[in-house]
């Protein structure tokens, strides 16, 4: 494809500067080269929206589309609306306003690219979740075949494609190569995506977050025992400050706990974990954390939380526990009554492989 624009590259539907690219890059470039999308753009011959949005100015985008919001799906060269800019480049603040603003999550670039598309091969985690939760098509194909998850495993983006599974990807999709997410991580030999993909292939959505609203289901993952409080409590999840925490979730009433920061937090709008192939790993602060471990959410760095339980002893009742591990601290943390513990010693769930 020839630029209209003689100092852009254009490789397939994705536009870099050629003064963006490094000199090392350069060289590399062919007509089905793939380079990293940190690259993309220069962004003066696009429209104010395209501009802000490709430069990450989401009061920018704001002050634009109160003026003229009728502009907001407006597509630039090679059919890119800003909200494919936007998430490409991982301007979460950005992504949020136009979504905000009614921004069309389905729009498709001129190879049938949609955002979700852009996001999974940036690997944005953030992004793909907000894209996700706005109804944006998961399966959607482009013009070669690939869906997000596709382009996910194609970039080795690990945690992008367990959140693609956790929303209910299909691993069973063709591309126009033939191939499905799972014989692309085979290709690339990237055992982990292969173990993972496998597992949710083999088991259809091997282990996923549902959201609550009714009667905790039969196959949720047990977390452990409060007969103080709610008897038996399972593995769940709350959203906070923008951000998934894991939680003890109660079924008897109906809510969901967290802490915090030393402080708790409750909930009757929760996720609980299902799984019919989750099992407990015993661990200790000298293991290194499973990649088949199943996260529960993240902190407001983009750390990953993971699960774990374990036995505390409270007013000389033993109780089974369930709590966070961080993995640049190897501890499961857990409260009772806002009294914090802290183990050595715990279970974490993990993919039954």
């Amino acid at each position: 494809m020839v630029s209209a624009f003689p100092a852009l590259v254009f490789l397939g539907t994705y536009i870099f500067h050629q003064d963006e690219i490094p000199e090392n890059e350069r060289s590399k470039l062919t007509d089905n080269s793939t380079l990293s999308v940190k690259w993309c753009c220069n962004s003066s011959i696009f429209d104010p929206l395209a501009t802000a949005s490709i430069r990450g100015y989401p009061e920018e985008v704001e002050r634009i589309l109160k003026e003229d919001p009728k502009n907001i799906d407006i597509q630039e060269e090679g059919g890119l609306t800003s909200l494919h800019w936007a998430s490409i480049r991982g301007h979460v603040d950005v992504v949020k306003k136009l979504l905000e603003y009614g921004a069309n999550v389905s729009s498709t670039d001129e190879d049938n690219n949609t955002a979700l598309h852009m996001a999974a091969l940036s690997g944005n985690l953030e992004v793909v979740h907000i894209l996700l939760v706005s109804g944006s098509p998961i399966n959607a194909q482009n013009m070669f075949g690939d869906t997000p998850l596709h382009l996910a495993v194609k970039q080795g983006h690990f945690d992008s494609v367990e959140t693609l599974l956790s929303h209910g990807a299909s691993t069973n999709i063709f591309n126009y190569k033939k191939k499905t997410p799972l014989g692309l991580a085979v290709t690339k030999r990237n055992e982990p995506l292969v173990r993972l993909l496998r597992t949710a292939s083999e088991h259809s959505e091997a282990h996923y977050w549902v959201n609550m609203n009714e009667e905790i289901p039969t196959d949720a993952v047990l977390g452990g025992n409060d007969p103080h409080n709610c008897n038996r409590s399972f593995i769940g999840r709350i959203m906070i400050s923008g951000q998934f925490v894991p939680a003890k979730v109660c079924p008897n009433l109906r809510r969901a706990y967290a802490v915090v920061n030393g402080s708790e937090f409750s909930s009757n709008q929760y996720q609980v974990l299902t799984s019919s192939h989750a099992a407990w790993r015993r661990m200790t602060d000298e293991d290194d954390i499973p990649y088949e471990a199943i996260v529960g959410g993240t902190t407001s760095t983009g750390e990953k939380i993971y699960i774990g339980r374990s036995f505390i002893s409270f007013e000389e009742v033993l109780y089974l526990v369930p709590g966070k591990v961080y993995i640049t601290n190897i501890l499961l943390f857990v409260h009772r009554r806002c009294i914090p513990y802290i183990k050595s010693n715990f279970g974490i769930p993990v993919f039954c492989l």
